[in-house]
């Protein structure tokens, strides 16, 4: 991006510039850490917008100081990717993995063969698929697998082998946003609503940076989320053998990104679900 024509948008509004950016030295820089979870490094003179619409020089900041966010609701880009692509990489996030030569999406409950037929048919339209591409049911697990080694070509481009996030997904499209984003929460995502907690749409991760991601790819379409670190603490859990019973693993620590409130709305009207089940629920809140 040195000098070369950029865009910048500020607050919704688009800011081009034809020299785009430009080397000025090297420079101490500062790490700011909110507890939202929102994190940027920045150098010392790097001004940024406190509570009350007032620019400060980062190494001004106090311990306490609220800052102003960017509002994107209404704010679009062009890219690589389309939305077709993004919601196949994020359910494979989600619920996927590597297996020898083939990616892997796995559906589970009630409505997994609805899921697993929605996934056939983008891949069918995103991807030249193989003959090697096909789906079976694991009737004593109540789970539904489908594999494909186009599947796994198109993954490797954006998904380390241990199922680490490449940064160049946030260069993608708006459009890929929205479906990496809704195929995510499709597969791993949960709606929450009861008196005791509110009314909410969580993505738990054991991995850090991958709610980090996701809460900035958010923040950049227009929601705002919060991140709760260590929501839940490393323990023993039974989960499935895959032998049709239960076996005690050890479970990282769990992190957990929440949206809630009005920010509801903006996550049904520019994610949403493509999960049956979960999209039935989004339609029970009031507004």
């Amino acid at each position: 991006m040195i000098n070369k024509p950029v865009v910048f948008v500020v607050n919704g509004r688009e800011y081009r510039s034809d020299t785009g950016f430009f080397h000025t030295g090297v420079k101490k820089t500062y790490t700011v850490r909110t507890k939202e979870g929102y994190e940027f490094s920045a150098t010392e003179n790097h001004k940024v917008m406190r509570k009350g619409g007032r620019y400060v020089e980062v190494s001004w900041l106090q311990v306490g100081d609220e800052l102003e966010l960017h509002n994107h609701e209404d704010v679009t880009w062009e890219g690589k990717g389309s939305c077709e692509e993004g919601w196949l990489v994020g359910n494979f996030v989600g619920d996927g993995c590597f297996s020898n030569n083939k990616a892997l999406l796995c559906y589970w409950g009630e409505d997994r063969n609805d899921v697993a037929l929605f996934a056939k048919n983008l891949m069918d339209s995103c991807l030249s698929l193989r003959s090697d591409a096909h789906g079976h049911e694991s009737k004593c697990h109540d789970k539904t697998i489908f594999s494909s080694t186009d599947l796994k070509s198109r993954m490797e481009t954006l998904v380390s082998p241990g199922k680490i996030l490449l940064p160049e997904i946030e260069t993608y499209s708006a459009e890929f946003y929205k479906g990496f984003l809704r195929g995510w929460f499709d597969a791993y995502g949960c709606v929450l609503m009861n008196e005791e907690k509110g009314r909410s749409v969580r993505l738990s991760s054991s991995t850090m940076s991958h709610l980090q991601m996701v809460q900035r790819m958010l923040i950049r379409l227009g929601i705002y989320s919060k991140i709760y670190r260590n929501r839940r603490a490393e323990q023993y859990r039974d989960l499935p053998d895959g032998k049709g019973g239960l076996k005690s693993y050890l479970c990282k620590a769990q992190h957990e990104l929440v949206v809630s409130r009005d920010q509801i709305v903006i996550f049904r009207n520019r994610i949403g679900f493509s999960n049956p089940r979960k999209a039935s629920l989004k339609t029970q809140f009031c507004f």
